[in-house]
C-alpha cells in the first residue's frame, strides 16, 4: 500500500506538470498553472529521486524525466 502511495503521488506529479503543454486553448489559469510548476520543479530537481528513493520504487528517474520531456517534444533543463 505504501508503495502505491507513492507510485499515485509521482503519477500526479507528471499529470500535473503536463498541464503546462497540453492546456492549449491559452488560458490555464494562475492556480493550475502554479500547481504545474510546482510539479515541474519536483520533476525536474531532486523531488523526484528523493520520492523514488523514499517509497522504494525501482525507477530509472533520469529515463523517467527523458520520457515526459520526449513525449512533449521539450527540452529537458539541467
Amino acid at each position: 500500500m505504501f508503495t502505491s502511495l507513492g507510485l499515485g503521488a509521482i503519477a500526479s506529479a507528471f499529470e500535473e506538470a503536463a498541464m503546462l503543454y497540453t492546456w492549449t486553448n491559452g488560458y490555464l489559469g494562475k492556480k493550475n498553472k502554479s500547481i504545474a510548476n510546482r510539479a515541474l520543479a519536483f520533476i525536474q530537481g531532486t523531488g523526484l529521486d528523493v520520492a523514488v528513493r523514499f517509497y522504494g520504487l525501482d525507477y530509472d528517474t533520469e529515463l523517467l524525466r527523458n520520457t515526459f520531456f520526449r513525449i512533449f517534444h521539450v527540452e529537458a533543463k539541467s
